[in-house]
């Protein structure tokens, strides 16, 4: 869309190419220096600043065209937030991009025209196709907003953020597909997509003051899968992230405190399932033991695939300065096997201690447990997939159905398997972690982690409160039988 000299018709819409379409605006030098104007402009006003700013089109200059003080982010309270769990919902009805991290539910008012403004009931969901800044008045008065068309940087977006609505924009056929008095919840609490859902959803709100989490010994990192999940939960006071699948925007959002990232590790069935990808992976009868991980770094077959990965870690380290990125290679099964993929690594130019850079291993398998002096005589620490050491321990498959009792992480055997290695690897510096939901959902295994001197536990975000006040509580009683 362009704006034009034409006054009855201001501005015009003009065809782009896919390519276009799929462009950044900015460069990553033009970012930058907004980036560094707005710094200066908000040292120069000692208070966060909302900043718009333009480029011409022609000359391709850059101007900042305004700046105003901000008043949303800036006023919640910075050891506080607010948390929302979807306990029962109904039919979900459409989907779209989520803004916001509320919930909110009520009766639909669908509108065309800000010229139905007086039929607007104050407090209802606003559904329209788009907005506008004519919109603002009936924005202010709404819970939620739905729109047919938008992104995240709409108009319906920037202002339902300024007013911290939940909305979702994009959401299709959403006036044609809601209809007036319909009761429907919208939820923004789910990550990147949000939802409506048929009905009033049953959920709850908690407020966490955050002084009143209690700091522990032992370290409690988050599980990340995805970078939306990164800048929904930055503000946890948590130590870092243990188990991260996609690199630089989480990276930056927990900088300096540590960020593992595990390499990939899908198996040659998920990999068959990409189009295509069943041309080039061999079929096996039991990949969960088959060609991932370690062995799949090594291989010809796959040798560009991880000189990619590799390459991806430098340049957040070397280029882009996140120094705070810890790689973690999964499933290796023998110490010649981990000598192999660390040479892979240098080759690509990604040194075990250069630069500080630390390596850990997944244990995952029964072999890292019984050879882990000389597992920890290779890497910087282990990460404990729980997950995966309890089915290859006990022999049990997670995924059946008729199986699903005898899988337990607190089987006694398992529980060998974690304090022995814990205990080799302390003897040699070398730190351990354990990421899975065992922790979040057993309360007593929190404890026995905590007494085997576990360096860092690696949960959930929506579980972090409970497990960081499971780990003092548990710290406090390790200490107490240590005073007697």
């Amino acid at each position: 869309m362009l704006y034009t000299n034409d006054s009855e018709h201001p501005t015009k819409n003009v065809p782009t190419s896919k390519a276009e379409r799929a462009a950044f605006v900015l460069s990553d030098e033009e970012i930058l220096a907004l980036s560094r104007w707005a710094c200066v402009i908000e040292r120069h006003y000692g208070q966060p600043m909302d900043i718009e700013w333009a480029k011409d089109g022609q000359t391709n200059e850059m101007f900042i065209v305004q700046a105003r003080p901000e008043t949303v982010q800036s006023r919640r309270e910075a050891s506080a937030v607010k948390t929302y769990h979807i306990r029962k919902k109904g039919r979900q009805l459409l989907a779209g991009v989520s803004v916001g991290e509320a919930v909110a539910s009520g009766r639909v008012c669908v509108i065309e025209n800000p010229s139905e403004m007086g039929r607007f009931i104050d407090g209802a969901i606003l559904v329209t196709r788009t907005t506008d800044p004519d919109w603002v008045p009936i924005m202010r008065r709404a819970s939620a907003i739905v729109t047919d068309h938008g992104r995240r940087t709409s108009h319906a977006a920037i202002v339902s953020r300024e007013l911290g609505l939940p909305a979702i924009v994009g959401a299709a056929r959403a006036t044609h597909l809601l209809h007036n008095e319909q009761e429907v919840t919208v939820c923004c609490a789910e990550g990147r997509e949000g939802f409506v859902y048929e009905g009033i959803a049953d959920y709850e709100v908690e407020d966490i003051d955050f002084d009143s989490i209690p700091t522990t010994r032992t370290k409690v990192m988050l599980n990340l899968a995805n970078p939306a999940a990164a800048f929904r939960w930055w503000r946890l006071p948590a130590d870092g992230v243990g188990l991260a699948r996609g690199l630089g925007r989480i990276a930056a959002v927990q900088y300096p405190h540590p960020v593992v990232v595990r390499m990939s590790d899908f198996k040659t069935n998920e990999y068959a399932n990409l189009i295509g990808g069943a041309e080039f992976e061999p079929k096996e009868e039991n990949p969960m033991l088959g060609f991932r991980g370690a062995s799949r770094y090594c291989s010809p077959r796959y040798r560009e695939g991880f000189a990619l990965e590799c390459r991806a870690i430098r340049r957040l380290r070397e280029e882009m300065g996140f120094r705070n990125v810890v790689v973690m290679i999964p499933f290796c099964r023998s110490a010649k096997e981990a000598d192999r993929v660390l040479e892979v690594m240098a080759e690509n130019g990604i040194r075990r201690g250069e630069a500080g850079l630390e390596v850990y291993v997944m244990c995952e398998i029964p072999s890292n447990v019984i050879l882990a002096k000389a597992f920890a005589q290779r890497f910087d620490g282990f990460s404990i997939g729980s997950n995966d050491l309890t089915q290859l321990t006990l022999g049990v498959d997670r995924d059946s159905a008729e199986l699903a009792e005898l899988f337990d992480e607190q089987d006694e055997a398992v529980r060998w398997m974690i304090q022995n290695v814990i205990t080799q690897a302390h003897r040699v510096g070398a730190d351990v972690g354990l990421c899975g939901q065992a922790p979040s959902d057993q309360p007593e295994f929190a404890g026995f982690l905590v007494e085997c001197g576990i360096d860092s536990m690696s949960v959930s975000p929506d579980s972090f409160i409970a497990v960081k006040r499971r780990v003092a509580t548990a710290e406090e009683t390790v200490l107490s039988d240590l005073a007697e």
